[in-house]
């Protein structure tokens, strides 16, 4: 131990020392509160964590299908007649013919102004001109995006993809149980022609797939792509899957009951274009679509 730590030391114990005695039993009882309050907030804080690990995520609602499902029997008006407006609301101080004077001459020069530099000949212009495209050209991801947005003013990326992660275990079991109604109310028509297609094929063979999914992992975005003026999100995750397939009487054909295989999966999920009416009464942004499903590999595990 070094001398300048004991004589520090010495010094803190003589000033406690020097103090009156109802002083020095407050500063000792005040050191021990403090270690207390610290032990206390350390056991606190590692039950809280205890308590995250062991408790069940709480369900989310499903990204898919939206907050509700949507009401029957609504109607809505086809109409798109404009109000009429009054000739004496149009009249504006624009309307004056000082004013209009002043709009055209001010139009005919930024229209020559704008001419002189689209002809121009000069290689910096042009350079400029290549530039000034490419800058504010928008990418299709960004696109994509503002028109999410446009039609889902409050949507949150990070947000959907823990949806979607609820909906993985429903439509992956659904798919493998041959649960044709599940998978209309989440997919898309070429999705419903395509998984009952195979679900009947499968059917007609006698063969069972085991629908056991042992883990999910966390959703992932991929990309953001614009289809046939629509916005799609491009999203990746992983389950661990029983491999095990039965005939109708019970015995396997291929695979195992305990062979665990990791599946690695491709989502293409598609907004629809306009809100529901759900059965809560209240209007809610547009549902999406299971546009595509693609497995891109997988690999045993056990």
């Amino acid at each position: 131990m070094s001398l300048l730590f004991v004589a520090a030391s010495r010094r803190r114990i003589s000033s406690r020392n020097s103090l009156p005695l109802f002083l020095r039993e407050y500063t000792a009882s005040s050191e021990s509160e403090s270690n207390e309050n610290t032990k206390e907030a350390t056991s606190s804080s590692f039950l809280r964590e205890m308590y995250k690990a062991v408790l069940p995520e709480p369900p989310r609602a499903s990204a898919i299908r939206g907050a509700s499902e949507k009401a029957d029997n609504i109607q809505t008006s086809d109409r798109t007649d404009m109000a009429p407006i009054a000739d004496s609301d149009k009249k504006t101080i624009y309307d004056h013919p000082f004013f209009q004077r002043l709009r055209s001459k001010g139009k005919d020069v930024a229209d020559a102004m704008k001419e002189r530099w689209e002809m121009s000949d000069s290689p910096l212009v042009h350079r400029i001109q290549d530039a000034s495209d490419s800058f504010f050209q928008e990418s299709e991801a960004a696109q994509a995006l503002r028109e999410i947005r446009s039609r889902d003013v409050g949507f949150d990326m990070v947000e959907f993809l823990q949806r979607v992660k609820s909906d993985v275990p429903v439509v992956i079991k659904a798919y493998l149980q041959g649960k044709e109604d599940v998978i209309k109310e989440y997919c898309s028509l070429e999705m419903i022609e395509r998984l009952t297609g195979i679900i009947k094929a499968q059917k007609e063979a006698g063969l069972v797939p085991d629908p056991t999914l042992l883990d999910t992992s966390e959703v992932e975005l991929v990309d953001l792509k614009m289809l046939d003026d629509s916005p799609i999100i491009v999203a990746q995750f992983t389950c661990q899957q029983i491999n095990c397939t039965r005939d109708t009487h019970g015995n396997v054909v291929e695979g195992g009951p305990e062979e665990v295989h990791r599946v690695y999966y491709y989502w293409a999920l598609q907004q629809e274009e306009a809100g529901y009416i759900g059965q809560d009464g209240k209007h809610h942004p547009p549902r999406w679509q299971l546009r595509e499903m693609l497995i891109r590999g997988m690999h045993h595990l056990l």
